[in-house]
């Protein structure tokens, strides 16, 4: 416990530098260069998403037989229109 003690009055004899003196400047430069940092991010992310949109919708083939694309297919009481274009 005296160990414990003599750091905590080590720590206590630590000058603290005065908060006052930072420059307001460099804080406004350093805010300045992390939104360009994080719109440059944003802007690649959109991008990136935009580029494997574009190629997801290319590589998609259309029917052959031209039915319609439903997962689990039609429900044919529930579909009268794809009843009715069969015809």
């Amino acid at each position: 416990m005296m160990e414990l003690d003599d750091r905590i009055r080590q720590l206590g004899g630590i000058a603290v530098p005065d908060l006052a003196t930072l420059d307001g400047a460099a804080l406004a430069q350093r805010a300045k260069s992390e939104a360009r940092d994080s719109r440059a991010a944003m802007g690649l992310a959109a991008l990136a998403a935009l580029m494997i949109g574009a190629a997801s919708g290319f590589a998609a083939q259309p029917a052959a037989d031209g039915a319609a694309l439903l997962p689990f297919g039609p429900a044919p009481a529930l579909t009268p229109l794809v009843h009715l274009a069969k015809r």
